[in-house]
């Protein structure tokens, strides 16, 4: 289990983490968990939303993962979500392409924390 918080392949940085529920492992283990499994519902309705065009879903699903995105050190995504976020009446032509690598980044992240913290 990750003490630091952050992992070596930089994957995550758990600091704004410790900052609101401190350093006890069972706490911190517990948050990684529950983190992995909203992400994977979130990424599952941002995706149906892109393909239904439903923009003001996708809105709010990605107003909501914006604050779980910076909690658990994804930053480097901040730019991407925020396209999401502001999606109203299309999405720019890149967007699936975003989509996709948001997804393999973050889905990354979720192996290393699964893997950091012995959550398989």
């Amino acid at each position: 289990m990750q003490s630091s918080g952050h992992n070596d392949n930089q994957n995550y940085d758990l600091t704004r983490l410790f900052d609101y529920v401190g350093t006890e492992p069972e706490d911190v283990r517990e948050m990684v968990a529950i983190f992995i499994s909203a992400t994977s519902e979130s990424l599952a309705r941002m995706e149906a939303c892109i393909a239904l065009a439903d923009y003001a879903t996708l809105s709010r699903e990605s107003h909501k993962f914006k604050t779980s995105l910076q909690i658990f050190g994804f930053d480097d995504q901040l730019e991407t979500i925020k396209v999401f976020e502001h999606a109203t009446e299309a999405l720019p032509a890149d967007s699936i392409e975003r989509f996709n690598l948001l997804k393999i980044r973050l889905l990354n992240g979720i192996e290393a924390l699964r893997e950091d913290y012995g959550l398989r």
